[in-house]
């Protein structure tokens, strides 16, 4: 029988929030605190205070509570780290010269403040431990902070980087596995020195598809790194006619699912529904998801009955969205691997995906929906392609349903993490 672990897992961003780093991680948690006693730490756990300050990494200073916060997620303890006043007051500038205008001297010596003042926060809140695993959940400073706190406790550190990689202007430097060198570096992005430098340290790191995991062995980064992947969330049997509930009748749906913000191909899609219209008329274009980042005031432009964004929905909504649509369409580059697609299939629905290496190795170039360089032209394309062609939407679907169940099942994925921990469990700790 294995050992029963006492596991902490460090994120930025917690369920109830929603994402699909934070709903996978969720999911993960749920089921890890089935098998053994988990902890969570965390920065945020609102939706809304995300944009608090303007900035993600304002909000997690700026959103913390004066005072620690503790809630149960199933069998898990998650903690809200708090920062008093006074605190903020201290870290905030801090974090503010985080900005390339600032020399690098002046920059980096701040963050080394921020990240051992988090050491020691952490530290406060985590009890006995058998092993940290950090989600970088694009706030690398806490990444480095919980590799730190794991190191100095002589713990195993598992990182999963949530690599996105490619940004539109290296959206083509793609035929191959990409370099350091050809990565989009942003002092406050999701690719920094600092994400870097905690992949290079971390005990092992948890890569989402095999291209993602060849990025970190081919460039020497870590060669600890192994494929897990994540599984679909949705509800077998829905209780909700989403058809009836949006009045769409019988007219045909592309879904758009996930974070609603530019940085998911919203406006691609969006400019795209004319030129769908003038063969399809009765498409309807539905946005399911969180709006982000003042994605409100892109969609006062464009204003149509036929289409609908319906904010935040519960998995059943979701689930019933999937199974009513023809199409799912995120022409996102910001991706990992890409939870939605997965759901999709599980309904044998095709999916438009962007074509980068994480979604190519997923939809099997094209034997799970289409692939695209994303613009509203190519967007318009791929969908009026698939709408001429209901035997290649169903083949795909039916494809997409059989890899679900081949490669991504719940209990495989645990079962593939939790041994990586326990292989971690036998490795010290790098200098």
């Amino acid at each position: 029988m294995k050992k029963r672990l006492k596991i902490t897992y460090i994120a930025p961003l917690y369920w109830p929030v929603i994402g699909g780093c934070e709903l996978h991680t969720h999911e993960l948690v749920k089921r890890m605190s089935q098998k053994h006693d988990v902890n969570v730490i965390t920065l945020i756990s609102r939706q809304k205070d995300k944009e608090r300050g303007g900035d993600f990494w304002f909000a997690c200073i700026l959103s913390s509570p004066p005072r620690p916060e503790f809630y149960k997620d199933n069998k898990a303890a998650v903690t809200k780290l708090a920062l008093n006043n006074m605190e903020k007051l201290f870290l905030f500038p801090l974090l503010r010269i985080q900005s390339p205008k600032v020399p690098t001297v002046l920059r980096n010596r701040a963050l080394s403040i921020i990240i051992d003042y988090y050491v020691k926060k952490l530290h406060s809140l985590i009890g006995e431990c058998d092993l940290i695993h950090g989600i970088h959940g694009n706030v690398s400073w806490l990444g480095h902070a919980a590799f730190l706190t794991a190191k100095q406790r002589n713990i195993p550190f598992i990182y999963t980087p949530v690599s996105h990689l490619f940004t539109k202007e290296s959206i083509n430097k793609q035929s191959k596995i990409i370099g350091v060198d050809d990565l989009v570096m942003s002092t406050r992005g999701p690719v920094n020195e600092t994400w870097l430098e905690t992949c290079k340290m971390a005990d092992s790191l948890i890569a989402l598809t095999n291209y993602e995991r060849e990025f970190f062995i081919h460039n020497k980064i870590n060669l600890h790194t192994f494929t897990t992947g994540v599984g679909p969330i949705i509800r077998e049997t829905q209780s909700l006619d989403f058809r009836k509930k949006y009045n769409l009748g019988a007219g045909k749906i592309v879904l758009f699912l996930g974070r609603v913000n530019r940085d998911k191909g919203i406006e691609d899609i969006l400019q795209s529904a004319d030129l769908v219209w003038k063969e399809f008329p009765d498409t309807n274009f539905l946005f399911l998801g969180p709006m982000e980042w003042g994605a409100e005031a892109l969609f006062e432009r464009y204003k149509d009955n036929r289409i609908i964004a319906t904010g935040h929905v519960e998995v059943d909504e979701k689930s019933a969205a999937l199974k009513a649509c023809d199409i799912l369409c995120v022409p996102s580059i910001l991706e990992s691997l890409g939870g939605i697609y997965l759901e999709a299939w599980y309904f044998e629905k095709p999916v438009i995906c962007a074509d980068i290496p994480p979604t190519r190795e997923l939809i099997g170039n094209d034997l799970g929906g289409t692939l695209i360089k994303p613009s509203p032209k190519e967007t318009a394309k791929a969908i009026l392609e698939l709408f001429k062609n209901p035997d290649k939407m169903k083949k795909a679907g039916q494809w997409g349903k059989k890899k679900v169940g081949e490669k991504y099942e719940w209990n495989h994925l645990v079962s593939k993490t939790e041994e990586i921990y326990f292989r971690g469990l036998g490795i010290k700790h790098k200098a």
